[in-house]
């Protein structure tokens, strides 16, 4: 996607948040904003494309860019911790969800509980915009423009 405006709007961060729920890692051009998003198995072997490689290439062809990937374990983790802090009220299921959190899979079992709750479709707008938030981080820890742009609201 290339970007012809300094001014990063939500939608472009959204669509960076959109791939890596999609399991890609993407590449941000710093210097125009373009950027390439190319599946996690792919970078790591799992299996050759054609499509995917002229991706890789025209990335490398930048020079300089920002890899941004989902958040590691710990911050998934944390962000599962606060969505049933906020959200989830005393009872079964936030029982439930504390302890898929200390399982040896977290984000499987908690996954697999919230969407089967009347809960799944905040709990889906609250990670898309704690993944934009991530995004947004990753960003500006890089580009100085980006520290002044309003963050996503929760």
């Amino acid at each position: 996607m290339k970007v012809s405006s300094i001014n990063i709007s939500n939608i472009y961060i959204s669509h960076i948040a959109q791939a890596l729920d999609y399991g890609m890692i993407c590449f941000v051009n710093p210097m125009t904003y373009e950027f390439e998003d190319v599946p996690h198995d792919f970078l790591c072997g799992m299996y050759h494309d054609e499509t995917w490689q002229e991706a890789v290439n025209r990335v490398d062809q930048w020079g300089q860019y920002i890899t941004i990937d989902r958040p590691g374990q710990t911050e998934s983790i944390e962000i599962m911790r606060s969505f049933v802090d906020r959200y989830i009220p005393k009872g079964v299921l936030k029982e439930e969800l504390n302890s898929a959190l200390s399982l040896r899979r977290p984000d499987q079992n908690f996954n697999s509980i919230v969407k089967n709750s009347d809960y799944r479709d905040k709990w889906v707008t609250y990670n898309h915009r704690q993944m934009m938030k991530h995004i947004r981080r990753k960003l500006s820890d890089h580009i100085p423009k980006f520290s002044s742009l309003p963050s996503v609201a929760v």
